[in-house]
């Protein structure tokens, strides 16, 4: 088989399947379950994966689009926008215990996609006020004393224990200690607004200032600054093409080491970059972040984490502290 036949017969099998990856929420459980309004997207069809993910929607609305499945693509849109109305954000995953945390904010971009499939504008202007309710959220809650955004958790001490019964599998360092295992526990639940789980924030995700979140929230920023252009809102788009102007500023302040030639998730409570070298950096080369020789460089340095069959998120031997 050829690459092109072995490219075709995955691109058949993907399209024969979506609809098994298709779940109505609407009536799911409330007492476990955020329901959702629309069908959504689950990234496995094993039984424990039937869950919405906020990032995952937009990845897999790139596969729906060019499968030419915009209804489903609009439902996952409409979901992310439900969530922000009801909740002000949108959570990691639609499970009661994450109503505390978000994920890397891919709403605009999510939305852009869907605009240039429909050009709706009395669409766009709901998905327009949705973000500047998210947007809020991620300034008032999730923001650092450098202006640059951090990633967090607003749990509960009862939310934490329970989210210990979920991820005790899958770790092996949790602390005995009560006191320490509830800190452990709010660092984990706070990786999961980023990656969970990873070296990178050295048992302190909500001290840094992670690269990929304030990648996507330039990129956040430029994209609603188009949204309001097109609804025609001058002065709210000079806003946010200052916001975008002045975190890229941030970023090249706090994230870019030059020496390196790479970015670098920020330690802002010690005043430090972190040391651990991750694929982060790459989505400021895709979120637009970078100058063209921040770019080049960045290109060079991808064998740092490129391997035979991809990408390792974090590179062999940065691994600075317990997973």
């Amino acid at each position: 088989m050829t690459l092109t036949e072995a490219i075709n017969t995955t691109r058949r099998h993907i399209d024969a399947h979506w609809e098994q990856t298709f779940r109505d929420s609407s009536q799911a459980p409330t007492a476990r379950e955020f329901p959702l309004p629309r069908p959504h997207t689950v990234p496995s069809t094993d039984p424990c994966m039937w869950l919405f993910f906020y990032w995952d929607s937009y990845f897999t609305n790139l596969g729906l689009l060019r499968q030419n499945r915009l209804e489903q693509a609009i439902n996952n849109a409409e979901n992310v926008i439900h969530c922000i109305e009801q909740i002000g954000l949108v959570p990691n995953i639609s499970v009661r215990i994450a109503l505390n945390r978000s994920q890397i904010p891919v709403s605009a971009v999510l939305f852009e996609d869907i605009f240039r499939h429909t050009g709706d504008l009395a669409w766009l202007q709901r998905a327009y006020a949705a973000l500047n309710k998210e947007y809020a959220f991620w300034m008032a809650m999730r923001l650092a004393p450098n202006e640059l955004n951090t990633c967090g958790t607003n749990a509960d001490p009862i939310t934490l224990a329970n989210f210990y019964d979920v991820i005790s599998h899958r770790l092996v360092d949790i602390p005995t200690d009560p006191v320490a295992r509830m800190q452990y526990l709010r660092h984990k639940m706070a990786e999961c607004e980023v990656w969970d789980f990873n070296p990178r924030f050295d048992q302190h995700a909500a001290n840094f200032n992670p690269v990929d979140t304030n990648a996507i929230l330039y990129q956040f920023e430029i994209i609603a600054g188009d949204f309001a252009r097109t609804l025609g809102l001058p002065a709210e788009e000079s806003v946010w093409r200052e916001r975008a102007a002045h975190r890229r500023t941030l970023i090249d302040r706090y994230l870019w080491n030059a020496a390196k030639g790479f970015y670098f998730d920020y330690d802002w409570a010690h005043g430090r970059q972190g040391q651990v070298v991750s694929a982060a950096p790459y989505f400021a080369l895709w979120a637009g972040v970078c100058s063209d020789d921040q770019a080049a460089t960045l290109a060079q340095n991808l064998p740092l984490v490129e391997r035979a069959h991809g990408l390792m998120t974090c590179a062999e031997g940065s691994n600075t502290s317990k997973n």
